[in-house]
């Protein structure tokens, strides 16, 4: 069994219909934590929850290990009842591990143009347009691949200069549903900040960060059965 302290996972969206809700399960109760930390977008507000999501919503409740939930752009009000016996969800979460400082958090702050999916049918019919574009040329899926690129650089960019000016060595973010680990260097404020994108956990897709307690980090990628080859783009 797999151990750390701190793990991470974003963008599993329950009640969207397209949660990896097996490698979920196999990730939260399979792997030895201290902590367990949702960077955003647990839900997709408006949803109705399956009962296989219900099972991850569960675990998060009963759980003796910390919970840390950070509100995505999809997820509901605070004071939304879908929140009842979960920990009340924040903004960001910092700490510390051996000599590192670090922070998670969804990530949509550094997204200038996230209101726009803000509405449940701008997303869909996003995601809709991507999927078949994607299935019927090849040439669209590369375009629509070059944006996706664009786009999470931009978000990086963003979030090493907001680490950066704040004194984290370490960032951590969902959002963009790319999963990423690099080290970065911000020359404005002459520090190099490591960013870590836990992707998303939909679609077949499934990936977690760890951090252990003195503060070295992995990206993995939760394996399932029939796992897809291509990475679906959601803004959520």
């Amino acid at each position: 069994m797999l151990k750390t302290h701190t793990l991470v996972l974003s963008d599993l969206h329950l009640g969207s219909g397209v949660c990896s809700t097996e490698a979920v399960l196999k990730a939260i109760t399979k792997i030895d934590y201290k902590r367990i930390i949702i960077a955003g977008d647990l839900y997709e507000k408006g949803s109705e929850i399956s009962w296989q999501n219900r099972a991850i919503l569960e675990h998060l409740k009963t759980t003796q290990k910390e919970v840390v939930i950070i509100k995505g752009n999809h997820d509901p009000s605070p004071k939304n009842h879908f929140w009842q016996g979960l920990p009340r969800p924040i903004k960001g979460f910092s700490w510390t591990a051996g000599n590192k400082k670090l922070c998670a958090m969804h990530g949509h702050q550094f997204d200038r143009f996230c209101f726009i999916f803000d509405e449940r049918w701008v997303d869909k019919l996003f995601l809709a347009g991507i999927s078949f574009a994607c299935r019927m040329q090849a040439n669209i899926a590369g375009w629509i691949d070059g944006f996706h690129n664009g786009f999470s650089r931009h978000v990086i960019k963003r979030a090493v200069r907001y680490a950066s000016k704040h004194g984290y060595d370490t960032v951590i973010c969902g959002h963009t549903h790319k999963p990423a680990h690099l080290q970065i260097n911000d020359p404005k404020h002459r520090k190099s900040v490591e960013y870590i994108n836990t992707g998303c956990c939909v679609n077949g897709l499934c990936f977690a960060a760890t951090i252990s307690k003195d503060g070295r980090t992995e990206l993995l990628s939760i394996p399932i059965e029939q796992q897809s080859q291509r990475q679906i783009i959601g803004f959520a």
